[in-house]
C-alpha cells in the first residue's frame, strides 16, 4: 500500500504541475491573442484546419476559409485552456493533499487517518472541480459559438466527468459519516 500511495503522490504533482503549466502556456497564448495577433497567428505553425478537445470542450480554430487561423476562436480556446487546466490541475492538488494528510505528513493533518475534515474538504472540492469541467466546457463552447460563430464549437457536455463529480460528492458523505463514528469511538477509549 505504502508503494502504491508514493507512486499516486508522485504522479498526481507531476500531473498538477504539467496543468499549471499547461495553464500559464495558454495565459501567454490569450495575452498574444489579444495585444500580439501575429506573434499569436504564429503560434500556431502553417494554421489549424483539425478540430480538437480540451477536457469535453471540442474546438476548431480554422477560419472562414480553412486554411487560416480564427484570433476570436483562439482566444476563447485560450481562455477555456486556462479555466480548465487550473480546474484539473486543483484536482491533482488535493489527490496529493489528501495522501499527505492521511499519512500523516502536512502541517494540518490530525495523524494517519483519512476521517479528518481537512480530508473531507479536499473531497469534497475534488468533487465541485470535477463537476465543473464539464460546466466551464459547456460555457465555453456557447461563447465560442457567439463570439467565433457555430463552425468554431461543438455544444455538448461529457457527462464522465459529471457522474465522477457526483460520485466523489456522495463519497465524501460517506466520509463525514466515516469521520463522525471515529470522533465518537475516540472518545470511548
Amino acid at each position: 500500500m505504502k508503494g502504491l500511495n508514493t507512486a499516486t503522490r508522485i504522479i498526481a504533482r507531476i500531473l498538477e504541475i504539467s496543468h499549471w503549466v499547461g495553464a500559464c502556456i495558454m495565459a501567454v497564448l490569450l495575452v498574444c491573442c489579444v495585444f500580439f495577433k501575429d506573434l499569436a497567428a504564429g503560434m500556431i505553425a502553417g494554421g489549424y484546419t483539425g478540430e480538437d478537445t480540451i477536457y469535453g470542450f471540442r474546438f476548431s480554430l480554422a477560419g472562414a476559409d480553412g486554411v487560416s487561423l480564427s484570433i476570436p476562436a483562439l482566444t476563447v480556446f485560450a481562455v477555456a485552456g486556462i479555466i480548465l487546466f487550473a480546474l484539473v490541475a486543483m484536482v491533482f492538488r488535493n489527490v496529493y493533499l489528501i495522501i499527505k494528510t492521511t499519512e500523516g505528513k502536512t502541517w494540518f493533518s490530525q495523524g494517519a487517518t483519512p476521517f479528518q475534515p481537512d480530508v473531507i474538504r479536499m473531497l469534497r472540492e475534488i468533487g465541485i472541480f470535477t463537476i465543473a469541467v464539464p460546466i466551464v466546457s459547456l460555457i465555453m463552447s456557447i461563447v465560442a459559438r457567439l463570439a467565433a460563430g457555430p463552425e468554431f464549437a461543438e455544444t455538448s457536455v461529457d457527462l464522465g466527468s459529471f457522474v465522477l463529480g457526483l460520485l466523489v460528492l456522495w463519497l465524501t458523505q460517506q466520509f463525514t459519516y466515516g469521520a463522525e463514528l471515529q470522533r465518537q469511538s475516540d472518545g470511548l477509549i
